[in-house]
């Protein structure tokens, strides 16, 4: 994936996406393991361009781990990058798989050369309709907008008023929307996003 994206001139996210339940109950066991894999992850990957390649520490953190707890598995991971990359930025995300509502909780961390990212499914009760792995369930025929107003989607208000308190660099990493609502509804949500 690296050589077609420098063969293309894409960018690439090197994203620890998923498997790494940090909780409250555990990320004292987990925290040097986890910073020991970036480590090893920062140090093979440290000739990548810094302008291209970035690093996503933890895709979507636990609704069950407290942002206090988060952030020190944070700072402890980052710590361990910066003893072999300093120009590479770093990406994270709030508890509460980065919804943006999460930032209404979430400072920034002191570091500096981080990118905040923000995940929306809102509202989840048409985005999730139909799967089977969605909690709670959601059952299908919920259209958009329907019943939802568009304008009191608040995760983006969230983001808007904290990058307008912070002035930190913030993107939308993940948003979209599954394929059991109706083509019309799911158009009409795309193009609202």
């Amino acid at each position: 994936v690296i050589g077609w994206c420098n063969e293309l001139n894409m960018n690439l996210i090197l994203d620890n996406h998923h498997n790494w339940d940090i909780y409250n109950q555990n990320w004292r066991n987990k925290i040097d393991r986890f910073s020991h894999m970036w480590s090893v992850v920062s140090e093979h990957y440290k000739y990548l361009d810094p302008n291209r390649f970035t690093f996503e520490l933890l895709n979507e953190p636990a609704f069950g781990i407290d942002i206090d707890s988060l952030k020190i598995v944070f700072d402890h991971a980052i710590d361990s990058i910066r003893q072999h990359t300093t120009t590479h930025s770093l990406i994270i995300g709030p508890n509460f798989s980065s919804n943006g509502a999460a930032f209404a909780f979430f400072q920034p961390l002191a570091a500096p050369n981080l990118i905040y990212t923000w995940h929306s499914y809102d509202p989840y009760q048409f985005t999730h309709q139909g799967f089977a792995w969605a909690t709670p369930p959601v059952p299908l025929g919920t259209t958009f907008p329907g019943q939802f107003d568009p304008a009191l989607i608040n995760s983006w208000n969230s983001i808007i008023a904290w990058k307008n308190t912070y002035n930190k660099p913030i993107f939308l990493g993940e948003f979209g929307t599954g394929v059991f609502g109706d083509s019309i509804s799911r158009c009409n949500w795309i193009e609202f996003f």
